[in-house]
């Protein structure tokens, strides 16, 4: 799997995007952080402290999705459900 991983763009990061749709912009905001991956420490710190943010944190680089599926995917689907039961 490693030979076909790429970094991702930087500019990804760092751009603010604007959200039109009143729907949308009710959506709880989430920053899932992989704590081994220490490029984006300084955006995690911002997400923490952020109000209107939840923070969530797994102990891995920036690939969870090979390295830990199994936790990222719980994290995944507790904030698909806590959507759908609080009406979003």
């Amino acid at each position: 799997m490693n030979r076909v991983l790429s970094p991702m763009p930087w500019r990804t990061h760092d751009q603010p995007i604007t959200i039109n749709n009143p729907k949308a912009k009710k959506i709880p905001k989430n920053y899932i952080y992989c704590t081994e991956y220490k490029d984006f420490q300084f955006m995690a710190q911002k997400a923490k402290l952020q109000l209107g943010w939840d923070y969530h944190e797994l102990k891995t680089r920036h690939d969870a999705m090979i390295t830990v599926p199994e936790k990222l995917v719980h994290i995944l689907e507790t904030l698909v459900y806590n959507l759908n039961t609080e009406g979003y």
